[in-house]
């Protein structure tokens, strides 16, 4: 839709999201072919029309996030930050997310050269406990404004897990693993809320592998 610069039709996406369940709203609009601040500009004007929902603005791009950040009402996330490349980017997007307000999606991700990926629950711990240190102490960020992936606050882009599978496939098993995610703890997660189920309407069978 963006491609074919159809923004009010994918501004009613949104629209049509938050009327069925999801309680924020991820804009992700980049594309190497395209200009993603003159797309920002122009969704985010058709969507502060029609909903009220928080958006999550989903941009490795720190002028593409402060041009949101300008259009935004309310209560919005910065998704992400994280110390891949030391504080080059926090230096880059904490300010922003403290000027606007914003809220601030922190990647379990550090320079580390032999283990910047973490994998095991310590390693993750660490890197949480480093970003929250640095984003408190060092920048100023109240602690309820920092959502770590995947720790303190967990978030997860649940279709990832179903990838591949037929679309009736991935609507039951999207719906059956969100539900045990959040029986597990889970905070936060990323889903198409018009493909998703509740779990009374799926056979019971269906929900073990």
């Amino acid at each position: 839709m963006i491609a074919g610069e159809r923004f009010e039709e994918a501004a009613e996406v949104g629209r049509r999201q938050v009327r069925n369940g999801a309680h924020i709203l991820d804009v992700c609009l980049q594309d190497p072919d395209r200009d993603e601040t003159s797309d920002v500009i122009k969704f985010l004007d058709q969507l502060n029309r029609r909903v009220k929902a928080p958006i999550m603005i989903d941009s490795t791009d720190a002028s593409v996030i402060e041009e949101s950040l300008k259009r935004l009402q309310g209560k919005s996330i910065i998704n992400s930050i994280n110390l891949e490349d030391g504080e080059e980017r926090f230096q880059r997007v904490v300010p922003l997310a403290r000027r606007y307000g914003a809220a601030l999606v922190v990647g379990c991700i550090d320079d580390d050269p032999n283990q910047a990926q973490a994998i095991t629950r310590e390693r993750k711990l660490e890197i949480a406990q480093r970003s929250h240190r640095l984003l408190t102490e060092n920048y100023g960020v109240a602690e309820e404004d920092i959502i770590f992936d995947p720790l303190t606050k967990t978030v997860l882009g649940v279709s990832n897990v179903s990838f591949g599978l037929p679309a009736a496939g991935r609507e039951v098993f999207n719906s059956v693993f969100l539900y045990h995610c959040t029986q597990a703890g889970l905070d936060m997660a990323i889903v198409n809320s018009e493909m998703m189920r509740g779990t009374p309407s799926i056979p019971e069978e269906t929900h073990t592998v």
